[in-house]
């Protein structure tokens, strides 16, 4: 993968951690006796998935960096 590719890939998820965070914080201010618009169980296993996988980017973002110096 390419250095490039990778920022790139990054950036687009971070921007939907972003995202579900935002949902996340919709949902909390939810009338009472009212449904949540989105399933807060669901946002949060995407939200998790996300991390993790921003996680192993990162990792191998460094490691490529790191071949640089």
């Amino acid at each position: 993968m390419k250095l490039a590719t990778a920022l790139s890939e990054r950036s687009d998820i971070q921007n939907g951690i972003n995202e579900i965070a935002v949902r996340l914080n919709n949902n909390s201010k939810v009338q009472k006796g009212d449904a949540p618009a989105n399933n807060p169980t669901i946002l949060m296993k995407e939200l998790d998935r996300m991390i993790e996988s921003l996680e192993f980017l990162m990792a191998r973002i460094n490691l490529t960096r790191k071949h640089w110096i």
